[in-house]
């Protein structure tokens, strides 16, 4: 029986890319995942995102100093509601959040903005975390999309699946093309530029947007993979771990297939 897809969302088709599978029980299945109560990871980026949102919504925010800012952080952050372990990385993150907004952002334009956008039929739905004018080492940049990532630095090819998607989406919504859109990895202290003119390679304009002709080609091999219903495992042991469906896949390597891999003391001779 084949299978109509509707929606769409960058991280459906991340999914899709690592295991069609995968994607099949997330998207497209009635198979529910166990309920693992609130996971550390989710709670700190909820805190994160939600102390980054509320404050970058105050009128004076960018009157303010790096140390200031960062202050304001922490007492939106203690006000929430949020239970987790790893205070330490709350604040890391934190800290690069009110050093890269102090250094970087000029002009706020959008805060947690909704796209929206449909397709050929299949709806688009994404939340850019900030859009602002950024002064990136004395270039002027407008319409920056600004995304904040509390986890490990994500492949480029993730990043380009993200990106061009919202590129395309604050297009069709605005009328207008960003300069820019910057993953910033808050944990790690780093970020990730990818730009419309890129060593004097046009990425998007009104004549081509190289990140989402890759997203098109996405969009056929999920279209294909739901008409003839048929959906490829691709499994491999770091990946299936974290799967939340791995214990209902057939496909599933973890632990229970290993045999033991510790040597038996030798005695000695």
């Amino acid at each position: 029986m084949s299978d109509t897809i509707e929606h769409l969302s960058a991280s459906g088709i991340k999914s899709f890319r690592e295991c069609e599978k995968q994607f099949w029980y997330k998207y497209v299945s009635d198979v529910e995942p166990p309920d693992e109560g609130e996971i550390e990871h989710f709670s700190i980026g909820n805190t994160i995102h939600d102390s980054l949102e509320n404050v970058l919504q105050q009128p004076d925010v960018l009157e303010l100093s790096e140390t200031e800012l960062l202050e304001r952080l922490r007492d939106e952050e203690r006000s929430l509601d949020y239970n987790y372990e790893d205070s330490e990385k709350v604040q890391t993150c934190l800290e690069f959040a009110a050093k890269y907004i102090s250094g970087y952002v000029t002009n706020i334009v959008s805060v947690e903005d909704r796209f929206e956008m449909n397709v050929n039929g299949i709806d688009f739905v994404g939340y850019a975390d900030l859009i602002a004018d950024v002064d990136d080492r004395g270039e002027e940049l407008s319409d920056v999309i600004i995304d904040w990532k509390t986890g490990k630095e994500n492949d480029e090819w993730k990043e380009r699946i993200q990106g061009g998607m919202y590129v395309k989406m604050f297009h069709e919504i605005h009328g207008r093309w960003p300069d820019s859109i910057q993953f910033i990895y808050l944990n790690e202290g780093t970020r990730s530029v990818h730009n419309r003119i890129n060593d004097g390679d046009v990425m998007w304009n009104d004549h081509q947007n190289k990140y989402w002709e890759e997203i098109e080609g996405d969009i056929s091999n999920i279209s294909n993979s739901a008409f003839n219903d048929e959906w490829e495992a691709k499994p491999e042991s770091s990946r299936c771990h974290f799967c939340s469906f791995k214990y209902a896949c057939s496909d599933y390597i973890g632990s229970e297939d290993c045999e033991p891999h510790h040597l038996e003391i030798e005695p000695s001779l």
